[in-house]
């Protein structure tokens, strides 16, 4: 029995559109192309193989497309490989896309890709914290003058023919000496000199006379300055010293020094014949406050090498002192022995210390 129309759409209807054949539906397959998405994407491991030849790195982004590898440059600048030359058509404002090598190794995602500067590309060094002496000390010799009061010892002369000497003791004097210093922990510095004193001759209508001494002692200073170049310290330090006083008679007449005796006092006042010669001496104990500073003419890498530098300060006698002839007999009537001088000495010398790292500022 014939299926009348009505009965072939109602058919139609119920059981969708007729298969097609096999070669059909390869032909249909292949010119309709079905959309693909995320979950469609085959999956692949990025570390089985490294990008194909030409796939870009963006320098300053850490996420990308098929086909690229993006990573962050660890100098935060854009990185470059050492064979690869920028892409411009892959370039963005986002940073420069480099072309690298397809045997480079890629890194798991969020790690830093270890690829090399371009020569192009500066790396900027690591600061290095500055050095400076901890531990050591230096020696040094030290020339230098003095200005100021030896006591007024001239008006202890008289002659019965030149009353008066002709000039007083000059107010400049010279030294000569050396010494010391000990750096402790980079702070404190512990040293001791010793030094000889000169004053020019004073000159008179009845002969001359010279005042020489010697001295020395010890300091302890705290460095405001310690780099590695320069050291620079204020010091105190106590000590002593002893003057000399060489006089000489070219009159035939006996010259005086020292007055009349003093009943209370020991001592009496010393006669020089004429054509003679006699010393004297005094001494005391000093007190000195000054400022030092070393110049190191050496890196730290060496070690050790020269040092010059100097010393200002102001060098006094903790009291009077009388002077005391040849037999240890204290002269009566004498100005006593004093000191009130400033100073400056030239340091020249050498030492080493070891080194330690500054502190933070």
């Amino acid at each position: 029995m014939t299926p009348s129309l009505l009965e072939l759409v109602l058919a139609s209807a119920l059981l969708g559109p007729a298969p097609v054949t096999s070669d059909a539906a390869a032909t249909s397959d292949a010119a309709a192309p079905s959309p693909a998405g995320p979950r469609d994407a085959p999956l692949t491991d990025p570390l089985a193989d490294g990008p194909p030849t030409g796939a870009a790195i963006d320098a300053n982004s850490t996420t990308g497309t098929s086909g690229q590898v993006i990573l962050q440059d660890p100098f935060d600048r854009p990185a470059v490989a050492p064979d690869a030359q920028p892409t411009p058509e892959s370039s963005s404002s986002a940073g420069v896309t480099v072309a690298i090598p397809y045997d480079a190794p890629v890194p798991a995602r969020g790690h830093r890709y270890p690829v090399e500067l371009a020569p192009n590309v500066r790396r900027e060094p690591v600061a290095e914290r500055p050095k400076r002496p901890a531990w050591g000390g230096f020696g040094f010799f030290a020339p230098g003058a003095l200005i100021g009061d030896w006591g007024d010892f001239a008006a202890g002369f008289s002659h019965p023919v030149a009353p008066e000497p002709t000039a007083s003791p000059a107010p400049v004097a010279v030294t000569i000496g050396g010494g010391g210093r000990a750096l402790i922990a980079g702070r404190y510095l512990l040293g001791g000199k010793g030094f000889g004193l000169f004053v020019p001759t004073m000159a008179a209508d009845w002969g001359s006379a010279a005042v020489t001494g010697g001295g020395g002692g010890f300091d302890l200073g705290v460095a405001i300055v310690n780099r590695r170049r320069w050291l620079v310290f204020p010091f105190a330090g106590v000590g002593g010293l002893g003057y000399t006083l060489d006089v000489r008679n070219n009159t035939n007449a006996p010259l005086v020094f020292g007055g009349a005796p003093v009943a209370t006092s020991p001592g009496a006042p010393a006669t020089i014949d004429g054509g003679a010669e006699a010393s004297f001496g005094a001494g005391f104990a000093t007190f000195e406050l000054g400022l030092g500073f070393e110049r190191l003419m050496y890196g730290r890498q060496q070690g050790g090498g020269l040092i010059n530098g100097g010393e200002l300060g102001l060098l006094m006698s903790l009291g009077d002192s009388v002077w005391r002839d040849a037999a240890d007999v204290p002269v009566v009537g004498a100005a006593p022995a004093r000191m009130l001088a400033l100073y400056l000495r030239l340091n020249i010398g050498g030492g080493g210390f070891l080194w330690r790292d500054a502190p933070a500022s």
